[in-house]
């Protein structure tokens, strides 16, 4: 598995152009954090789509359902494999790493 950093220029456009390759696909949200401890906000749900808003600063996560804002993310990371992306990993303003795991393509 390769692990590539996304620089912030690149984020928005990057998501949009993901968010059309999401559909049908189904992901967990992971939030690894000192303050909080290590949790799932969401496993096993349908994508409707990613997306970075430049304006407010905020990964947003859109799944059936549930909708999980990232709030002033410091930096964001790609896992790919054979199949495409696997995981997106963002550390947000506290510190956090808040990870969007995505199940393979059916």
């Amino acid at each position: 598995m390769a692990t590539e950093k996304l620089e912030k220029p690149d984020w928005q456009r990057f998501f949009d152009r993901l968010s059309s390759t999401l559909a049908g696909r189904r992901g967990s949200i992971e939030i690894l954090a000192p303050d909080l401890g290590d949790q799932f906000a969401a496993e096993g749900v349908e994508l409707i789509g990613i997306g970075y808003d430049p304006k407010d600063d905020a990964l947003d996560i859109a799944l059936k359902g549930l909708d999980h804002r990232i709030q002033a993310p410091r930096e964001i990371q790609l896992e790919r494999t054979a199949a495409g992306i696997a995981a997106i990993q963002a550390i947000d303003d506290e510190g956090r790493r808040q990870i969007v795991h995505l199940d393979p393509p059916a």
